[in-house]
């Protein structure tokens, strides 16, 4: 599944969707999985986008 399409998916890029882009406080919940996630560790060339 890939719904923001197949170059998202390959780019190694993680950023945050719309949705997570409306209010301070989705935003923080989007921050927060990056931290308990802890995505980096696993994929180090993994690019982590904090807008």
């Amino acid at each position: 599944m890939s719904p923001y399409g197949l170059a998202a998916l390959f780019s190694k890029k993680v950023e945050p969707t719309p949705y997570f882009k409306q209010s301070e406080r989705l935003y923080n919940i989007y921050l927060q999985r990056l931290k308990t996630k802890n995505w980096k560790q696993k994929w180090p060339r993994l690019q982590i986008i904090k807008e």
